[in-house]
């Protein structure tokens, strides 16, 4: 009797224990723009969605939301089963009869690139993590520091990509306030599934005649092994003080070509 009781003991306490783990998987940071009348600038697309992995969470930020005009929050819930991330967006209160738009982003932990098979917002497919599937040519964005990794995998394919190097000689935010013709550079390693190895420079122009400094200047790309690379953000931005190397943090756009 007493192994009886030790058992249905374990059962539930392991039971609890995988209730809180799948509670670790939330929304974070939920922000949204005011109330707009016209689409955002950002997109001519109403619903654009940009999806953003970084080694441990996914950025959502869904440009043009359609809303009700008396919101003066947004909702987000979210399930995640088998590879399925399945989000709700909404706001509230949701009663007026006049719509608008605003451009929404949250965080959500716990879910890293490798775990999500496909994307789903309000029952509409933003993201496909397979080769056979149209929808996988959407971009994906990655985000790394320097020395580390980020390791990307598809039905076909498996492409780990290694943050190796930084040559940063863009003009410094407090002395330059137009575009310059420095720039800064990236040495990428890539191996992918048929064990090949190589490395790749990108680089981004030096540029503070945006609000977040080189966002959108990039230098050019690179094609190799069927995608193609490109550096879209390197930060931090430098200033009169030097940057530790090891501090920065680079955004990479992969496209399947």
């Amino acid at each position: 009797m007493k192994k009886t009781v030790l058992l249905l003991s374990l059962g539930v306490f392991l039971a609890v224990s995988c209730a809180k783990k799948e509670q670790e998987v939330q929304a974070l940071n939920v922000s949204f723009t005011p109330c707009q009348q016209t689409k955002s600038t950002k997109s001519e697309v109403s619903g654009k969605v940009d999806v953003e992995f970084t080694k441990e969470d996914v950025k959502i930020t869904y440009c043009n939301f359609e809303i009700t005009c008396d919101f003066t929050t947004v909702n987000v819930a979210h399930t995640f089963v088998n590879g399925v991330l399945n989000i709700t967006q909404q706001g509230t209160p949701n009663q007026a009869d006049c719509m608008c738009y605003t451009d929404v982003s949250y965080t959500i932990s716990g879910i890293s690139q490798y775990k999500v098979k496909v994307i789903f917002i309000n029952g509409v497919q933003v993201y496909c993590h397979n080769d056979n599937d149209s929808t996988e040519k959407l971009d994906t964005i990655i985000v790394l520091k320097k020395k580390e990794f980020f390791i990307t995998t598809n039905s076909n394919n498996t492409m780990a990509v290694s943050f190796v190097e930084v040559t940063d000689n863009r003009c410094a935010k407090s002395q330059c306030h137009l575009c310059w013709g420095s720039k800064a550079d990236i040495l990428l390693s890539i191996t992918d599934s048929e064990k090949r190895d190589i490395e790749i420079d990108l680089s981004i122009v030096g540029c503070i005649a945006y609000d977040d400094y080189a966002d959108y200047i990039s230098a050019g790309s690179v094609d190799t092994l069927g995608y193609r690379f490109q550096l879209i953000r390197l930060s931090p931005y430098p200033d009169i003080e030097p940057i530790n190397k090891d501090d920065y943090i680079a955004k990479i756009k992969i496209s399947k070509l």
